[in-house]
């Protein structure tokens, strides 16, 4: 009888879960001002990026014009952590003409940074900034015969593009996505950390990077790419992590290393990442490469973790930015006369 108690239990909570993703789910399609108004496809791209918004395609209060220096940020956390010193130093160096469109968002690969500059094809951008490196180690942890080049092994990409095929969301669908035995977008299962022994993602990194090289050099933008900057002490460990006694400083975010693998696994994808940004810099005469790996100190006064910010380290980040991106601003200043 105690057992059948439980069982009912557990059965209930499961019931009010389901009952309670499918709520959460539907009036996210429903009422989000992502998606009102919107064409199906819109709906669609806004409801995985809602960032989009912001670019000025999905907002005509927000459309480009020759007037302003428009900056256009493809990234994840460390771009996004950097973005708003970068605008204010952008309008103390250049006036108040300057506008930075911050798509980067927290845990987006190349991947994503590829597909939302696909939906951008109708503006023009000064310069276009990207900065990727860590988060697609996490793509890494999955047997070798299941990984793919899209990144499709992961539920946010193959639930994306399910959607997309299919031309409309759908509650069935979104829980369908939740329910797949793929790997997450976040940190990896435990079991799975030792798959990212194998680095899988050189090519597919490459891919992403080089779909948003060639389109901007289509339309005649350049871009800003950057190595990834790390900082993994010797003798890192996840106990010593947590216990506070690592060359780690304040910040923001303080995140160990296995929320995106083994340590010497992500160290080793992110060298292959690198050498790939720099190989596209030297061959794309309308790209511009800042070494942030080799630009940033390694220790705890810019680290907060081993790939977060301090202040300090923000501060540093954003100088080695600046100067490409201001030589791109005289240049711009000079055709427009």
């Amino acid at each position: 009888m105690k057992r059948r108690l439980i069982f009912i239990f557990v059965y209930i909570v499961f019931v009010c879960g389901l009952v309670t993703l499918a709520a959460t789910a539907y009036w996210q399609i429903r009422s989000s001002p992502a998606t009102s108004g919107r064409t199906d496809e819109e709906s669609i791209w806004l409801y995985y990026y809602g960032e989009l918004k912001q670019s000025g395609d999905y907002d005509a209060e927000s459309s480009l014009d020759d007037e302003s220096f428009d900056v256009l940020l493809l990234g994840a956390s460390v771009l996004e952590q950097v973005a708003n010193e970068l605008e204010t130093r952008l309008h103390e160096r250049l006036g108040g003409n300057v506008r930075v469109f911050n798509l980067a968002r927290s845990a987006h690969t190349s991947r994503d940074s590829f597909l939302k500059y696909k939906q951008l094809t109708s503006q023009q951008f000064d310069v276009v900034v990207m900065y990727h490196g860590i988060n697609d180690t996490r793509m890494n942890c999955c047997p070798q015969s299941e990984f793919k080049d899209d990144y499709t092994h992961c539920y946010w990409y193959r639930g994306m593009k399910r959607r997309v095929a299919a031309g409309r969301l759908s509650l069935a669908g979104l829980i369908q996505d939740d329910m797949q035995s793929l790997i997450p977008l976040g940190e990896p299962e435990p079991e799975s950390l030792d798959l990212g022994r194998t680095i899988k993602t050189g090519p597919a990194f490459r891919a992403n990077l080089e779909g948003v090289v060639h389109g901007a050099k289509d339309s005649a933008q350049p871009v800003l790419m950057m190595t990834f900057a790390y900082h993994v002490p010797g003798n890192y460990s996840r106990t010593q992590f947590e216990a506070g006694r690592l060359d780690y400083g304040p910040g923001k975010h303080q995140l160990p290393i296995e929320l995106w693998g083994r340590p010497d696994n992500v160290a080793r994808t992110i060298d292959v990442h690198n050498g790939i940004v720099d190989e596209l810099a030297s061959k794309n005469d309308h790209v511009v490469l800042v070494d942030q790996h080799s630009l940033m100190p390694k220790d705890g006064e810019h680290f907060s973790d081993p790939c977060h910010l301090t202040e300090a380290g923000v501060t540093r980040f954003v100088e080695n930015m600046l100067p490409a991106i201001v030589d791109r601003w005289e240049s711009a200043m000079q055709s427009r006369q």
